[in-house]
């Protein structure tokens, strides 16, 4: 048996489920993300999930564009085991959806973050359409 060397460009450390720009040939479509600054959750990073594969993450005051194919599309972002529930929309060849994020909490409301982590985690982040 032959021991082959790996190809030049594998990375032992890329996460499996992490799809990037290279992975998506048919990518013809945009979506943007527009996070917005809140105290909560300030220096943490959010994933963005596109039909079930994180596609980037955005920071506080971020807006962020992700090549995406065309058709069916769901959207979500997540924080640890928490997140908002998913957008789902059809993308035509072409078009830039505009979404917007952030955390569920203000400083105010901020005492109720662990019965949303516990009971509705679904809920801890919102996302929602813009224009």
């Amino acid at each position: 048996m032959q021991n082959d060397p790996p190809p030049t460009d594998f990375n032992p450390y890329a996460s499996p489920s992490v799809d990037t720009a290279a992975d998506r040939a048919e990518a013809d479509a945009m979506i943007t993300i527009h996070r917005q600054w809140r105290f909560s959750d300030w220096s943490r990073g959010y994933r963005v999930m596109v039909n079930g594969k994180k596609v980037g993450v955005i920071r506080n005051g971020q807006v962020k564009s992700f090549a995406v194919a065309s058709g069916p599309c769901e959207v979500s972002v997540r924080l640890d085991w928490c997140g908002s529930r998913k957008v789902g929309f059809e993308l035509s060849p072409d078009e830039d959806r505009r979404l917007e994020c952030a955390s569920a909490f203000t400083l105010v409301t901020n005492i109720l973050q662990p019965y949303y982590a516990l009971f509705r985690r679904d809920r801890f982040l919102t996302l929602r359409m813009v224009d």
